[in-house]
């Protein structure tokens, strides 16, 4: 199975809460996602005719909500030789997510890698790239600027840039309650929460450690931090073991909770592939392969149960690894 790395090109700050903001894009996302589009291509418009790319046509917009299983509230895309409009061509997911106890954050993520070139012959590397990056960071802040409530300012410092490392999704997991509140939820006991959940994802891939004879029982140590202003992520979750012995992957994993069509989600993503390398001659490779694949959705379940928690009044029962 091939599995299709998203690469971040742009965040920026919101001052509305992550429902407000997911509302009015939702509400007529065709609409507000051209008119984006059109501001960004109109401020845009001089410096790659100064830069020498002569611009004869425009991209064709589409944007529509995502499905159940998508990344992201709404999906965009931009088709048209790229020669001719000065727009990459690309489509990508447009996600919102809490950014701490006040406002929120948009970001865009895609397939297609930032670092990848304007398809024109008529300009040098350096300005083809500087296009695609800049038209999209430039969009994103338009479209922002529609979704926002009017003369607000955003609770942090407004960032734009592209993340270097791609991400894959490992799993998305629906959350109870407003995407405010789980962010709230989930970074009040983040180490404590993080630590069980891992127990749990532990003790749920026990007859696939068994099962592969691994010389040390898994027991990865736990290390998490609160995400950066611009990160594809509302905290990290490392965890850290000798992978080789123990059969446990050493992942960094990014707890990403966004507001989607259906309600809350936690979306789970990391550098690193959801599934082993197969190709590898070893005879323990179908059980790592088995517990990399199934560590993300155990880990992002007891998250859900234990986020639940505060709600509820009543604690969820996660089991460790030694039981």
């Amino acid at each position: 199975m091939t599995f299709l790395a998203r690469h971040q090109y742009a965040s920026v700050a919101l001052a509305a809460n992550p429902q407000d903001v997911c509302e009015r894009l939702l509400a007529d996302p065709d609409g507000v996602v051209r008119q984006a589009t059109a501001d960004a291509l109109t401020a845009m418009g001089p410096h790659v005719r100064r830069w020498g790319l002569r611009i004869s046509g425009l991209p064709t917009t589409t944007a529509s909500p995502t499905g159940p299983d998508e990344l992201g509230c709404v999906e965009v895309t931009w088709t048209g030789p790229e020669d001719a409009t000065g727009w990459p061509a690309l489509t990508g997911q447009l996600v919102v997510a809490p950014a701490g106890p006040a406002g929120s954050r948009l970001l865009l993520l895609s397939r297609r890698s930032p670092h990848g070139e304007l398809a024109t012959p008529r300009l040098d590397r350096l300005h083809r790239q500087r296009i695609v990056q800049v038209s999209i960071q430039r969009f994103l802040q338009d479209l922002g600027h529609h979704l926002d409530n009017p003369g607000e300012r955003p609770p942090t410092a407004h960032v734009a840039r592209f993340e270097r490392s791609p991400m894959f999704v490992h799993h998305l997991q629906e959350l109870s309650g407003e995407p405010g509140s789980a962010h709230d939820r989930l970074m009040n006991d983040l180490q404590g929460l993080a630590e069980q959940a891992t127990a749990t994802a532990v003790t749920g891939a026990r007859e696939a450690l068994h099962a592969g004879r691994f010389r040390q029982p898994a027991n990865p140590t736990v290390q998490v931090r609160p995400a950066r202003p611009g990160e594809p992520a509302c905290a990290w979750v490392g965890w850290r073991s000798d992978e080789e012995a123990t059969g446990w992957p050493q992942l960094e994993l990014a707890l990403l909770i966004e507001t989607h069509p259906d309600g809350t989600r936690l979306a789970l993503l990391s550098t690193r592939e959801p599934g082993y390398d197969m190709s590898r001659l070893r005879i323990d490779k179908r059980q790592r392969d088995q517990i990399l694949r199934t560590a993300g959705p155990a880990f992002a379940r007891a998250i859900h149960d234990g986020l639940a928690y505060p709600a509820s009044g009543q604690r969820p029962q996660l089991v460790s690894a030694d039981s």
